[in-house]
């Protein structure tokens, strides 16, 4: 029996290593934190990710993924805008319609390194606070959809074209006494997907 589920497998690892890919995009984030004590206006942030894609059939995929870009918002009603550093780690299963669209569902898991970045647009100063000072938490998790458009440039390679809706789970307040906040990204994606 364990011979035979070690034959199944073997022969399955070169049909599934044959069609992964890797992709190398730049993203632009577009953040916006949800609270009801204050109204929030999202800003740009340019970053880039690299993933690698796990393809189970022509069809169905899981991805892995590592988006480097900030989290940049403003304050509607003081004119602030804060800028977080922010190391994304998405995970999402791919499911492909014919070799030119996929769609995508999953959940994501963020971190900050770094300071807090606060800039006051009335008279152009800016500060840094740690995140405990500011009274915020250094990571944040939530649920991802996507949609992807690959228009193939030769047998192997492709350009790529993709937005994700990231809707952020986590209360990004350390005091629970306050209402929660939460932030939501639309990321932007575009660069080069390569058949391994």
């Amino acid at each position: 029996m364990i011979r035979g589920l070690a034959l199944s497998i073997l022969t399955l690892l070169p049909s599934i290593a044959l069609c992964d890919t890797i992709s190398l995009l730049g993203v632009n984030n577009l953040s916006k934190p949800t609270a009801s004590d204050s109204s929030y206006s999202a800003k740009s942030a340019i970053g880039a990710g690299a993933f690698y894609e796990f393809n189970f059939s022509d069809t169905y995929a899981l991805e892995l993924g590592v988006v480097d870009v900030d989290r940049k918002y403003q304050n509607d009603t003081n004119t602030i805008q804060y800028t977080q550093k922010m190391i994304q780690l998405p995970l999402l299963f791919r499911i492909h319609l014919g070799s030119n669209l996929a769609f995508g569902l999953g959940g994501y898991f963020s971190f900050f390194p770094g300071d807090y970045k606060t800039e006051y647009l009335s008279n152009g100063t800016s500060t840094t606070t740690s995140y405990d000072a500011a009274g915020l938490k250094k990571t944040d998790y939530g649920a991802v959809s996507s949609f992807a458009y690959f228009y193939p440039l030769s047998e192997r390679f492709n350009l790529v074209g993709e937005v994700r809706d990231n809707l952020g789970i986590k209360d990004n307040r350390v005091n629970t006494s306050l209402p929660k906040l939460h932030v939501n990204d639309i990321q932007f994606f575009l660069g080069a997907r390569l058949e391994l």
